[in-house]
């Protein structure tokens, strides 16, 4: 999400569908709602309950409230059970359980506890939204955002409508498939949307050979190398020892 990058892409590929994947977007939202964590926190005492519960259980906030796990015997569990059992929590000298830390926490400011409904909004926006219905509900989304009144939840807002396109295009299909689940032989179809994951991987291969030599003085033997590596299947080897075979090749032709 980054607008240079954009403008490079609309010159050089003007044919090109630009997607913003979900990856990136709830990264975005997620540094904003920790923002609204930390400005809260330096509100508070050093020492108090809420500044122990801002500083060491902001994980909770990265949890969705239907989030579950199995316990020892296989059986599944909610993580945010009201009824599960206590354990002692050495900061607030006390038995508490996680959906009662998660109360606390979201207790210290009413504007934490909306920066955690977005989140989960925007979650569910991602899960159950599809291209016919994404761009009526981010709209909807960026309205509500604009309504809070909370600095970084508006400044969120702004971001969505400046990448709005870009995010309604990440609901493509590019593929689908049948899978299998390996536990209970049920077949159902996955659905694979447009992502950036390809051509980060392509940037992570560039940096990779980079480094592997150190770094690099001529631009074009360095275009050359790069060219042959991403020219090769992912059968033909590491980078590592593609860049060797370029190596090879140069200096049998000197």
């Amino acid at each position: 999400m980054y607008r240079p990058y954009r403008e490079i892409a609309a010159t050089f590929f003007p044919k090109a569908i630009f997607a913003v994947d979900r990856f990136h977007v709830v990264q975005e939202y997620t540094k904003n709602l920790n923002r609204v964590r930390i400005r809260v926190m330096k509100g508070t005492r050093k020492g108090s309950p809420e500044y122990y519960l801002l500083k060491h259980q902001s994980e909770l906030l990265g949890i969705r409230p239907d989030a579950w796990y199995r316990d020892r015997t296989g059986k599944k569990m909610m993580i945010f059970d009201p009824a599960a059992p206590r354990s002692y929590v050495s900061g607030l000298k006390r038995q508490m359980n996680r959906y009662e830390l998660r109360e606390a926490l979201l207790d210290t400011s009413p504007d934490l506890r909306k920066a955690y409904h977005f989140r989960n909004r925007l979650s569910e926006y991602y899960r159950k939204e599809n291209l016919s219905t994404a761009e009526e509900e981010l709209r909807s989304l960026i309205r509500d955002l604009d309504s809070t009144g909370v600095e970084e939840l508006q400044s969120f807002a702004d971001t969505l409508r400046n990448w709005f396109r870009e995010i309604i295009n990440s609901f493509h299909i590019v593929k689908q498939e049948y899978v299998v689940d390996p536990k209970t032989g049920n077949v159902r179809l996955k659905e694979h949307r447009l992502t950036s994951s390809m051509i980060e991987n392509r940037n992570k291969i560039i940096k990779m050979i980079k480094h592997n030599a150190n770094g690099y003085t001529n631009w074009e033997r360095f275009r050359n190398r790069v060219l042959f590596v991403l020219s090769r299947g992912p059968e033909d080897g590491h980078p590592d020892r593609q860049d060797k075979a370029v190596n090879s090749r140069e200096n049998s032709s000197k």
